[in-house]
Order: structure tokens, then sequence, then C-alpha cells
């Protein structure tokens, strides 16, 4: 049985957006996917410009922007997941900006927050050792995300893709947290007798990485890694077994503040798109 939502359409949700405009007396109307993304934008926008609203799935949101802009319409932006648009190249409307990296998570654990949270976990103890930590963890995770995120962009079109299970690939890891290619292959080989192995290659991977990591890994996968790769870190590099806590994704969305926000490409974005889009506003001026 379908849901109502399910029938949604691009056109419904462009009518929709228009309605709003006309209750947000001038402000922008940013709209954005989900409901992480509607938490996280409103704690950085400035509300008394900009209007923040969720429209659902990306390919409607989409579809919707391009709707607009082909009646010239003002002051709507939108912001999305990346996903994997960089690798592929895919052009988007100037209104449409993505986030650093496949997705929200993904930007926030590429911005200083993932050490702030860090140093949340670990007050009163060694500050050297601290900062080995963290180093290390950031290194180690977005190695296996981009490890993982590897196999889902080349498994892509078949029912490899969704089988990936960080859990079941993490599961023999050693204290290192480090992690071969071809262990992984190995593995997913014995489980998917078909899987044609000779399509993931080191090579490939150490340049799809080189040239974007963060665009690879994927944020439920990062948060995945993080929660099994923190113990397992702080028993080796502090001699102490430390968990992250739960539920560890709602942490990270808290941890990220605007001063994190500055230091994405995104924020960039959009100020170069409140320039050209004079005198719609999104962020605080202060």
């Amino acid at each position: 049985m379908h849901s109502l939502r399910d029938q949604i359409d691009e056109v419904y949700v462009a009518d929709s957006i228009l309605l709003e405009m006309d209750d947000a007396d001038a402000k922008t109307l940013l709209l954005v996917e989900g409901q992480d993304d509607e938490y996280v934008f409103k704690r950085l926008v400035c509300l008394e410009n900009c209007k923040v609203s969720r429209e659902g799935g990306e390919n409607i949101l989409i579809d919707a922007i391009e709707k607009h802009n082909e009646h010239n319409k003002k002051g709507i932006l939108a912001i999305k997941d990346s996903h994997f648009d960089k690798l592929q190249k895919r052009v988007l409307p100037p209104n449409i900006l993505v986030t650093d990296g496949h997705d929200l998570e993904v930007m926030i654990l590429g911005t200083s927050a993932l050490e702030d949270f860090v140093g949340s976990r670990m007050i009163g103890r060694d500050e050297e050792e601290i900062e080995k930590f963290k180093s290390i963890l950031r290194t180690r995770l977005f190695e296996l995300g981009g490890l993982i995120g590897y196999l889902r962009f080349k498994s892509q079109g078949c029912s490899l893709a969704d089988k990936i299970n960080v859990h079941t690939i993490l599961q023999d890891i050693d204290k290192s947290c480090e992690l071969p290619l071809n262990t992984v292959v190995s593995k997913l080989k014995f489980s998917y007798p078909d899987l044609d192995e000779t399509k993931y290659t080191q090579t490939e991977l150490e340049e799809l990485a080189k040239a974007s990591l963060a665009d690879m890994c994927r944020g439920h996968d990062l948060v995945s890694i993080l929660s099994i790769i923190f113990a397992r870190l702080s028993k080796t590099i502090l001699g102490t077994k430390i968990n992250p806590g739960s539920p560890l994704a709602e942490q990270l969305l808290a941890t990220f503040n605007f001063q994190h926000f500055r230091s994405t490409d995104l924020h960039k974005n959009i100020i170069a798109w409140q320039e050209d889009n004079e005198p719609y506003v999104v962020l605080p001026t202060h």
C-alpha cells in the first residue's frame, strides 16, 4: 500500500513553496531534505530573514527548484546532500547548494566538531595523549569510511551496494583499526560468490581518496565506524577503553555549531549566493 506522501510530486511541492513564500514576508526560503538538516540549519541561519522548510526527498526538491527557476522566482535556496555528485561531476542549478562531502554527517565530522566531541569525552586526561588520539581517530575514521564508500560507489546499480554492512566488515579489525581493501573484498567474495573482485583496485581507491575522500564517505557509515573504533583506539592509545556514548549521531548534530560551520565550503557558497541575490539573506551578519 502506498501512502499519500508517496504520491506527492514536484508539482505539489512547487505549489507548496509558493504558498510558503507568500507567508515568508520577503524572507529567503531555505529548502532542506530531512529532519536532521532542518534541526541543524535552523540553528545556523538568521531566522529573522530566512525561513527553513523541510521538503522531503532529493529528486522532488530538485524538480521543484527547477520549476521555480523556469519562472525566474527569486529568494529560494536549497541545500541537499552531495552524495556522489562531485565524483560524477553532476551540474546543479546555482540555487541548489550541496554539503561538503557526501552528506550532512560527513560535513560535520570533517570540521573540528569531531575534535570538540572527543574532547568532551576525555576531560581530565593527558592533553598530549588526547591530541594523539584525535589525530589517529580522524585518520582511521575517514580511511575506513572512504574504503566502504568506495565499495558502495563501485557497486552502484547492483544489490551489493545496499548489503554492505559496516559492523560485519569491521568485526575482525585489529587494534590499530587499519583494514586493507583486499581483505574486505575477499570477505565480500565469500558471502557473494558472483562478486567480480577485479573491479575493486587499491590504485583506484587511492586516486579517488586523494581527489575527494569526504565525497566517498557516507555519514551513516562514518557514525557506525566511529562507534566501533572509538573504544578500540582509546584502549590502544590511552590504555583505557572509552565508550563514545549514544545516541552518537544526535550528539554530533548537537555539537556542530556556527563556528564549525564557518570553516565549510557550504558556508562560503551561501555567502556567494547572498551576494548574487540581494536583498535575500540566509546567514547571521555578526
